[in-house]
């Protein structure tokens, strides 16, 4: 890492002003839409909750790993390809952090590996161009409204019955499972923590 960053700053010190401008400009960009995105949680990472207390929550410190990978990416798209999807983007990063271990250990163990470095940037990447260039023909996740709508209804965890303190920390759960011909659907929907959810072993959204 330490090599690479020294590379990197020996090629780019006298840079052009064209080049100098759309260095700032990306940045800001991307600064701008990271906040658009996640609010003052950017560069946070979500740990959910576990059997004692199924309540998960955002960690207070700014993980460098974190920025790196939602810099660098956000960084790359228009503003308009990120804020179209945002709500689902918020959603994919959130559930990156509680269920996908690979990335998990990239953004939190030996992150300057170059092996970690690799996973989280394509990891990452991967989710992204997921969400903004490919669409499902068959809607198996339920939307970020629908999700708000039953929050805002009656914001109580279907599987352990304990109040959810805050919409990150839930999950929109099938009640007939997706896989047993459950429809996405309000009628067959229900909000619950994502570590009850998780736990349950047919997490949905």
């Amino acid at each position: 890492m330490r090599s690479f960053l020294n590379s990197h700053m020996r090629e780019r010190r006298n840079i052009s002003p064209d080049l100098s401008e759309k260095y700032t400009r990306d940045f800001s960009n991307a600064v701008e839409l990271s906040f658009t995105v996640f609010g003052e949680n950017a560069f946070r990472r979500y740990s959910e909750g576990n059997d004692n207390n199924p309540r998960g929550k955002w960690e207070r410190s700014i993980n460098k790993a974190v920025f790196d990978v939602v810099m660098f990416w956000f960084a790359r798209y228009e503003k308009r390809q990120i804020i179209e999807n945002k709500d689902e983007i918020r959603e994919r990063y959130i559930k990156m952090c509680v269920a996908d271990r690979d990335f998990n250990d990239a953004i939190m163990l030996g992150t300057a590996e170059a092996a970690r470095v690799r996973t989280r940037f394509k990891k990452w990447g991967d989710a992204l161009e997921e969400i903004i260039k490919v669409r499902p023909k068959e809607r198996r996740v339920y939307s970020y409204v629908e999700k708000r709508q039953l929050y805002e209804l009656e914001p109580t965890c279907g599987i352990c019955k304990q109040q959810i303190e805050h919409i990150d920390d839930s999950e929109v759960d099938h009640i007939q499972p997706f896989s047993h011909g459950g429809e996405t659907a309000m009628s067959n929907a229900r909000l619950s923590h994502r570590y009850c959810n998780r736990s349950r072993g047919t997490a949905s959204a």
